[in-house]
């Protein structure tokens, strides 16, 4: 086995390791983004998961490609359609949308052609 270095991904059995997470993030977003197509009822779990997947983006900025911006767009599309349509609290919707348009707008900022 080579090492690289001494950093938890730096040897050439570890570096690739932090795709199963980033990957089990785009699943999780794909399977709720599915869900928000017909849905309307107020299951509000995306944007963490949008949330987890970029912050370990930011632990691996070089994975940044798995992130493809076409399929992005459909998240995007499926959480502002449900968002309109569900019965949210009144109260909190201002700060969701907010969320919601900050993280986007982070994953929109990915570059998908980053890589090693």
């Amino acid at each position: 086995m080579t090492f690289y270095n001494g950093t938890p991904t730096g040897n050439q059995h570890a570096d690739l390791e932090p795709a199963r997470y980033v990957h089990l993030a785009i699943n999780q977003i794909r399977e709720i983004a599915e869900f928000y197509k017909t849905s309307d009822k107020p299951v509000h779990v995306m944007l963490v998961h949008v949330e987890m997947l970029l912050y370990i983006l930011d632990k691996v900025p070089h994975m940044s490609h798995l992130v493809k911006q076409p399929e992005v767009k459909e998240w995007m599309d499926a959480f502002y359609n449900w968002f309109a349509r569900t019965k949210l609290p009144a109260k909190h919707k201002p700060e969701i949308k907010q969320s919601a348009d900050d993280l986007f707008a982070r994953v929109q900022a990915l570059k998908e052609n980053s890589s090693h």
